[in-house]
């Protein structure tokens, strides 16, 4: 229910009184389809932009990231036809919502993620010059994304975009990106005042899905479970996996297998690291331990001690 709550927060433009205010939806549907915002059109675009090479095709930085962005805008249009299926049922108008949203997710921007984490990893080891240009290039773009939302948030829809899941994903890409970049988004005030504010939107939107199994495993936890257990999780089963723990996102089981399974993200600081981060960083991983073997708790364990003793040292 909250993730239905947040979200019409987001939007109160939106909100009737349905099926009477029926003809207003329709209209807005309508509207929604043929709208498609780009505040790239606002945004100073005198950087240098360079073609970068992904998937087998060249594109430009920013014009993915404006298709990207254009995605953001069809949570509204799922938001209306949630209402309109379950008019009278707010727990599947969540569960509709998020997963659409979900599904966006995986089709759009975990796809982009993978060809530009792709190209980067190979730009790293052949031409760093280049890596370093993508990767300022896109704090730039996405510095300059924030900024303009932010003065100029569309008014026909009074849609805050920023806050938004789909929005809040997007961010989660340029925050692994910054990481990789040997942290520079002080360079970049819009960007970095939203990785200080970003855990506050992701946990607008955790959601759980109705009569969810008993265990009620987030995420995270089923991939480090997976991870130390040594059971892969991939691309092809990935949504098989999900679906044994109420989930729908392969993709995103996936990818949260991927981040955990280095050592260096499962020991290191979170970023930007905070008592708060790094406790909930210790708690999260203490979660797991007793769905672990004997060998896989040792192992956690020691990896928990490593974080606890970051945490007495910087801290306490």
């Amino acid at each position: 229910m909250d993730y239905l709550q947040n979200f019409e927060k987001l939007c109160p433009g939106l909100v009737f009184d349905y099926p009477k205010d029926k003809p207003k939806y329709e209209k807005l549907k309508e509207e929604i389809d043929q709208y498609s915002p780009s505040p790239f059109k606002n945004i100073d675009t005198k950087y240098n932009p360079i073609y970068v090479q992904a998937g087998g095709y060249y594109f430009l930085v920013g014009e993915r990231i404006d298709v990207l962005f254009r995605r953001v805008l069809y949570q509204l249009f799922w938001y209306i036809e949630a209402v309109e299926q379950y008019p009278d049922d707010r727990v599947q108008q969540s569960k509709y919502l998020h997963d659409e949203i979900e599904r966006m997710t995986d089709k759009f921007v975990y796809e982009f993620k993978y060809d530009i984490d792709n190209l980067l990893n190979d730009l790293t080891y052949k031409d760093r010059e280049t890596a370093n240009k993508v990767f300022n290039d896109i704090l730039y773009i996405t510095n300059n994304l924030i900024r303009t939302l932010r003065m100029n948030y569309n008014h026909h829809f009074r849609f805050q975009y920023t806050e938004s899941p789909l929005f809040v994903v997007l961010m989660e890409f340029v925050q692994s990106i910054n990481e990789r970049a040997g942290n520079i988004a002080y360079l970049y005030p819009e960007v970095k005042a939203y990785f200080e504010n970003i855990d506050s939107y992701k946990d607008l939107f955790e959601f759980e899905p109705p009569q969810a199994k008993s265990e009620g495993l987030k995420i995270s936890q089923i991939a480090i479970i997976h991870v130390y257990n040594g059971i892969q999780i991939t691309r092809e089963n990935g949504i098989e996996i999900a679906k044994k723990y109420n989930w729908n996102s392969g993709e995103k089981l996936f990818h949260k297998f991927t981040y955990y399974s280095s050592a260096a993200n499962r020991k290191g600081k979170p970023t930007p690291c905070t008592p708060k981060k790094l406790k909930n960083k210790i708690e999260l991983f203490e979660s797991v331990i007793p769905h672990l073997n004997d060998t896989a708790k040792k192992r956690a364990n020691d990896e928990i001690q490593i974080l606890k003793s970051i945490l007495e040292s910087e801290y306490q």
